[in-house]
């Protein structure tokens, strides 16, 4: 296997689903900070959980755990109205447990779609929301604004998970994340994200 970010021309993610797992970090693809709560990264990204906060075997939410898979989805009603294929997300866990105020995960957008309808909205997600079918529901009865639907895969997980202090010392983000917050191209460099996922 290849090492480091792709360069090769071509449609960004065309060439990151034939060189997986590795992608396109260049200025063709926008990359973005996206908030993930604790229980629902442990959800979503069971195997990249320490092994205390890990999901019990009788725990009613692993039903739905998406499990180790690489296509996944993320629900949200994001500002952003366009996420290309391609674009990479960079999932930081929020809250205060031990394990969060870190970016630990990577993804690879595959498409955006966005619904005000259940029935839609639960053959985009399948089974792979963390969300149960009610908790769809609710998320699509709350607000008079559609919900947005990412389908994206995961490119892997960092060695070193990035902590907020260190992206807030280099100014890389400029206060907790609460959407997607898209980066400049000079601070995705900065990060070095193949180096970090081992590849």
């Amino acid at each position: 296997m290849g090492r480091g970010p792709l360069t090769q021309f071509g449609i960004p993610l065309v060439l990151a689903k034939e060189h997986y797992p590795r992608f396109v970090s260049d200025t063709r693809v926008n990359t973005y900070v996206i908030p993930i709560q604790p229980r629902w990264h442990r959800i979503l990204f069971p195997e990249n959980v320490p092994p205390e906060k890990q999901i019990g075997l009788f725990d009613e939410s692993r039903e739905r755990t998406p499990g180790n898979t690489i296509r996944k989805v993320y629900l949200c009603r994001t500002k952003v109205s366009k996420l290309h294929p391609g674009d990479i997300l960079l999932f930081y866990v929020s809250g205060t447990e031990s394990f969060s105020r870190v970016i630990r995960s990577v993804g690879v957008v595959e498409k955006m779609q966005e619904t005000r309808d259940i029935n839609v909205l639960l053959r985009m997600t399948g089974r792979r929301s963390v969300y149960t079918e009610d908790q769809q529901a609710a998320l699509i009865a709350e607000k008079e604004t559609p919900v947005k639907v990412i389908d994206f895969m995961l490119a892997g997980h960092l060695v070193n998970p990035l902590p907020f202090a260190s992206l807030l010392d280099q100014q890389i983000l400029n206060g907790w994340p609460q959407s997607l917050v898209r980066l400049d191209s000079k601070d995705v460099d900065l990060l070095n994200l193949h180096k970090q996922l081992g590849y």
